[in-house]
């Protein structure tokens, strides 16, 4: 079985770029375009990475952020925040 990611990012257009791009190396994706989403995704699919926007994580994404660091952590599943280089924080 091939290793499943899920990638939470804001813009529609980048998300599907980047899951084009990872399918073609044969993994399995899931989208999702905001916490909730990406959340329920997290919880039900247990993917074995989580590529997620950092402006998922933005004003009412703490609690999402909480979860997924709580049960990455236990689950040994990898978080990695995209974060673009662009945008002052």
């Amino acid at each position: 079985m091939n290793p499943s990611i899920l990638v939470a990012v804001s813009n529609r257009r980048d998300a599907h770029r980047t899951a084009e791009r990872l399918r073609y190396l044969g993994l399995n994706m899931e989208l999702a375009y905001d916490g909730l989403t990406a959340l329920t995704a997290f919880l039900f699919a247990q993917p074995d990475m989580i590529c997620i926007d950092a402006r998922l994580l933005g004003h009412d994404g703490e609690p999402t952020f909480d979860v997924f660091a709580r049960d990455a952590l236990r689950t040994s599943i990898p978080v990695v925040v995209l974060k673009d280089p662009n945008v002052l924080t």
